[in-house]
């Protein structure tokens, strides 16, 4: 396969993965309860789509990976090339925080609280809560890798380039400190709506907006092949 059809797939592949996050994120079942134990695992035990929605979470992740890791190998000038280089292993880390937190909160939570509500167990209500507090553990490391880390080296490698609009170099830089400091305030003092409705929505949904743009970018320049020389041309 080309280095051409390579972009191209990696550019599909960021804009799907960038299209399932932004609506099965917004279908995603959420309590108004935030912190509350007992009100989170009532909302998954009920909800008719919570493994599903975590299903195809899992594919958005998967597809923005591959999209992550093109769009690092599509930076042909220093110093942005070496920028993406750096940025590549710690998208990957992200990704796979991000898939362990979708199996445990998809399925193993899921399981745990469906059991809980049947038998309201306190032995089954110990088993969930502690199941729970590990998604939100790797959660919090979600944040603070994935939607912080990851995007402020991505904009900082497109600020290197002159490839992509400036523009898609500020967006990630602001979105991933702010993911940062969501994470941060996680880690210290917990869940709070602070975190959880307001630093982190902003900060995914500004990530998966550049994401989007960036795949749309990347499908536009590899979507030409480069004029080839002339023959009898040594260029």
């Amino acid at each position: 396969m080309s280095d051409r059809a390579v972009r191209r797939a990696g550019a599909a592949a960021a804009i799907v993965g960038a299209v399932l996050g932004i609506v099965f994120n917004i279908v995603h079942p959420r309590s108004s309860g935030v912190g509350s134990v007992i009100d989170e695992l009532r909302l998954v035990a009920e909800s008719r789509i919570w493994r599903f929605d975590h299903f195809m979470l899992m594919w958005s992740i998967a597809f923005t990976l591959i999209g992550l890791v093109v769009i690092g190998r599509s930076f042909d000038k220093e110093p942005a090339a070496s920028w993406g280089r750096v940025a590549i292993p710690i998208a990957l880390v992200g990704g796979t925080l991000g898939l362990a937190t979708i199996f445990a909160d998809g399925m193993a939570v899921h399981d745990m609280a469906t059991d809980w509500v049947a038998n309201q167990s306190d032995v089954s209500l110990a088993s969930a809560t502690a199941v729970s507090q590990v998604t939100l553990a790797l959660f919090t490391a979600l944040i603070f890798v994935f939607f912080g880390l990851t995007p402020l080296l991505y904009g900082v490698a497109v600020l290197g380039s002159d490839e992509y609009p400036k523009g898609l170099g500020y967006l990630p830089i602001a979105s991933g400190v702010l993911g940062l400091v969501a994470g941060s305030i996680q880690f210290m003092s917990g869940i709070s709506q602070l975190t959880a409705s307001i630093l982190f929505p902003i900060s995914s949904v500004a990530t998966t907006v550049w994401l989007l743009l960036m795949g749309w970018y990347l499908w536009k320049r590899s979507a030409v092949p480069a004029p080839s020389a002339p023959r009898g041309v040594i260029g």
